[in-house]
């Protein structure tokens, strides 16, 4: 059949707004609206960027650069240029930096955060839809640390997403070159805050299934190299190239089949009668008017081994056309009745089955869009559980196995660790033989004794020493001269007498490691490889833990779950005195907010508070805040946020607000509903340094004359506060919900 001509948004997200991705590449080849090209001292050629961009435009970079610049910049300032030949953009800012001054929060980190400010501003203005930066200021001349400039870049973008009044679409895309290997561990170091953020990133591709963001009507994966979405929606709007149709070619207008022919018009309905049943049950149509490219009518009689094979059959098609997104129902799972965790089993194994064979170059997005509620929940389920599986990962294992060491430390030695990252201090009391793990890139990995710890502390060794699993990863070096980090095949293994363990790397080659011989050996091939530990930060501040709370339930390998406390409990005991000190109602019960994604938020929150503040003025407080039935799946599923803060947050300033007495919010902020039960949270908030805030304040203002040193929240009274008023969202962590009356 023919295709007609009609554009579709083959790669533009369903839900508005920014969007970032981390891809390997060079900075000039971007096709976008806008790139960045970092500079020093006004001089757009005194950067490698600059100087092959300027061979690219033929020598005609220089005039127009100082055409439009009229003279000098100051750091922190840009020149934009438009209209630069031979370039895939429409302009380039070239921004002025300072050379690293080795202080993190000194003037050229100041200056590299105002820039990307600044940029963005300039590029709302311009109605730029996409932005290109490099890893900023890491080069030989400016010679900031790769793990600062990461650090700085997605905090700044952050800060854009949450506080832009547009929502239209808009793309940030990060150019990680594919040499910059510093960068690329920078970067996956703080994968948590891409997957929690919602970025996309393929710096470090290696497992099939790597999750990007999860909300509330959305899942977002990367499935080998393909971007996979479940969207809760209509499928009429998926907004692909190629739309599938399920049918069973007899009776056209049912199910999904009907509301997808309604939408295309009666010339595609008269098509697909005129087509009858296809041999193979497949067979394409044009697309009428709905909006796409083509339309994919397939029956898949709701038998798991047919969907396998009409899946990938469909995503080979998709890329032997050149397609690049497609989008598919939820197979049989309306009138048909197949069980939906059957359904998109079979759906993602062909999808992945397809995706392996092919290695497509074409096709980059796949979206299941699903209209009813707890279909999408299985199928979010199924991905999720999927992504777990295949992503166990250093980073997700850390912050269990960092809590572990910390226990037994504690426990078993009585070591005391302060909670301040610069400063630990260890008191060692006289202890009896202990079996302890040592845990390195937040593992349970090979050296296991009985008396390690406590001789090297006895015998007088580096104190670090007790405390330096929690510091250290371990990696290979490959035969390319790149390190590639180990990870624990299992997670609960215990090696009490064995000198070996199992461990994998990322492209899920197996070794046996030796720690104590320091040698990793591959079981393929025999090839041994001395292991190296790589430190956590390589610049100013202390290792950032992502560990999640000790009295939380385990999670196996979930990310999202709520926990009833029974009342008899201390903890439940704990949270109810603290609500009946300032209200008389009765509780109906409390329950524990687990939200995975949502405490490495806060936690990275909290480690840039206390890097900025220190601990004496980091300001972790548990405060109340009262909300509605409807808001609160939004809450512990995303976060507080400002957009559902309500008219009574604007008295001391736009954000969400929190009260010191439960009485306040239980009063005015909890509203009942129908069956008379009021909610309220009981949460964790980072308050920091504080001001008296009033209506008109959208941030929280500088604290003197430097215009990046802000306070962290707003109060009502500067003595006495009852009230606090936040600005970012990752500030404050829905710890207990309490339903009473």
């Amino acid at each position: 059949m023919d295709v007609l001509n009609q554009g579709a948004a083959s790669g533009a997200s369903i839900k508005a707004g920014v969007q970032v991705e981390i891809v390997h590449g060079t900075i000039e080849n971007q096709q976008v609206d806008a790139l960045v090209s970092p500079m020093v001292g006004h001089d757009p050629l005194s950067t490698r960027i600059g100087k092959t961009l300027s061979n690219m435009t033929g020598g005609q970079l220089e005039a127009k650069f100082h055409k439009e610049a009229g003279g000098a910049t100051l750091p922190s300032e840009s020149v934009v240029v438009k209209g630069l030949p031979g370039l895939k953009c429409k302009a380039v800012f070239f921004l002025n930096l300072l050379c690293w001054d080795c202080d993190q929060h000194g003037s050229a980190a100041q200056t590299l955060r105002q820039g990307i400010k600044k940029i963005l501003a300039i590029c709302d203005i311009r109605a730029y839809s996409s932005l290109a930066l490099p890893v900023l200021g890491t080069g030989a001349l400016m010679r900031f640390p790769h793990n600062i400039t990461s650090t700085i870049l997605l905090e700044e973008v952050g800060v854009y997403g949450q506080n832009r009044a547009s929502r239209s679409p808009f793309l940030v895309r990060i150019i990680v070159h594919p040499k910059d290997k510093e960068s690329n561990q920078a970067f996956r170091s703080a994968q948590g805050v891409l997957h929690q953020r919602g970025f996309i990133s393929n710096v470090n591709p290696g497992f099939f299934y790597q999750c990007v963001s999860v909300t509330n009507d959305e899942i977002t994966t990367m499935m080998g190299g393909v971007k996979l979405q479940i969207v809760c929606g209509d499928i009429i709007n998926a907004g692909t190239d190629v739309i599938v149709n399920t049918t069973n070619f007899k009776n056209l207008c049912a199910g999904v089949s009907k509301a997808i022919l309604t939408a295309a018009g009666p010339a595609v309905h008269a098509e697909l009668t005129q087509v009858g049943i296809p041999a193979d049950f497949i067979c394409t149509t044009a697309a009428g008017q709905l909006g796409c490219k083509e339309i994919i009518h397939a029956s898949f009689k709701r038998k798991a081994e047919r969907i396998r094979n009409t899946c990938k059959k469909i995503l080979q098609f998709c890329e032997s056309k050149r397609f690049e997104s497609v989008a598919f129902p939820a197979i049989n799972t309306g009138q048909a009745g197949l069980n939906s965790g059957e359904a998109c089993k079979a759906m993602l194994d062909g999808m992945a089955s397809g995706i392996r064979e092919i290695n497509p170059n074409s096709l980059s997005l796949i979206r299941i869009v699903i209209l009813k509620q707890r279909v999408f929940q299985a199928f979010r389920s199924e991905l999720e559980s999927r992504c777990q599986q295949d992503g166990q990962s250093c980073l997700s294992l850390k912050g269990i196995a960092k809590g572990t060491m910390k226990k037994i430390l504690e426990m078993n030695f009585g070591i005391s660790m302060s909670p301040t990252p610069q400063d630990q201090t260890l008191f060692l009391p006289n202890s009896g033989a202990t079996e302890l793990q040592e845990i390195h890139c937040g593992l349970n990995v090979t050296k296991t004794t009985e008396e390690t710890l406590h001789q090297e502390l006895s015998e007088g060794k580096d104190k670090e020493k007790a405390i330096s699993a929690l510091t250290t990863k371990w990696a290979i070096e490959n035969e390319n001269g790149e390190m590639q980090e180990l990870c624990l095949l299992d997670k609960e293994a215990h090696p009490k007498k064995e000198d070996f363990v199992d461990m994998l790397i990322q492209d899920g080659r197996m070794f046996k490691v030796n720690l104590k011989a320091g040698e990793a050996t591959e079981c393929l091939t025999g090839k041994t490889y001395k292991l190296k530990s790589i430190a956590t930060e390589t610049g100013c501040a202390a290792p950032l833990a992502l560990e999640l709370p000790p009295h939380w339930e385990p999670m196996k390998g979930e990310i999202f779950k709520k926990v009833e406390l029974q009342p008899n409990s201390p903890e439940y005991q704990k949270v109810a005195k603290g609500f009946h000190k300032t209200t008389q109602y009765n509780i109906q019960k409390i329950e524990k907010v687990q939200n995975v994604y949502l405490w490495h938020a806060f936690s990275i929150c909290r480690y840039r508070i206390l890097s900025k503040n220190g601990e004496a003025e980091l300001g972790e407080k548990l405060l109340y805040h009262g909300t509605s039935a409807a808001s609160c799946n939004s809450i512990e599923r995303d976060r507080f946020d400002r957009s559902y803060a309500g008219k009574h947050a604007a008295i001391y300033g736009k954000g969400v607000y929190f009260a010191v007495n439960a009485s306040y919010s239980a009063d005015k902020f909890s509203p009942a509903d129908k069956s008379g039960l009021k909610r309220l949270y009981v949460a964790r908030v980072l308050t920091g340094r504080y001001t008296v805030g009033h209506r008109a304040m959208k941030t929280p203002p500088p604290r003197g004359a430097e215009a990046a040193d802000c306070f962290d929240s707003l109060v009502d009274n500067q003595q006495q506060p009852a009230i606090f008023v936040i600005f970012h969202d990752d500030q404050a962590y829905p710890e207990y919900l309490i339903t009473f009356s």
